[in-house]
């Protein structure tokens, strides 16, 4: 059984925000979301995820400007993006993140990376 743990997604798009919300749901973990990098900031404050996923393109302030932004340690970070170019990884690591996916690898990279995250995590989950 998959451990369930609160899980944060910054990501700007309804469709994409909402299809993760709800496979993560599904396997059991409680989901809050923000569409700006800057609804998150404020939201974080109380909100203590056990995993962030954040999108790199966001509207105003970027995924990656979020990441260096928030307070550190920052719990394991998945960042998302719809571009596969070496240059948003590399910034994506540089910035904090735990690991990094393309969108298009879809929703069994994503459950993948949540799930060894959560195992690895020294924080327990929710």
């Amino acid at each position: 059984m998959s451990v369930k743990a609160v899980v944060y997604i910054v990501e700007d798009h309804p469709m994409v925000r909402l299809t993760n919300k709800l496979l993560l749901e599904s396997h059991g973990h409680e989901v809050f979301t923000a569409e700006t990098a800057e609804q998150a900031l404020e939201e974080l404050t109380a909100i203590e995820p056990a995993i962030l996923l954040v999108d790199v393109s966001l509207p105003g302030m970027s995924g990656l400007e979020l990441l260096r932004l928030l307070p550190k340690p920052l719990p394991p970070t998945v960042v998302l993006s719809g571009h596969d170019a070496e240059q948003y990884r590399t910034e994506a690591f540089a910035a904090g993140a735990s690991a990094f996916i393309s969108k298009h690898e879809g929703p069994r990279a994503l459950l993948e990376a949540v799930k060894r995250l959560l195992e690895d995590s020294p924080v327990p989950p929710s």
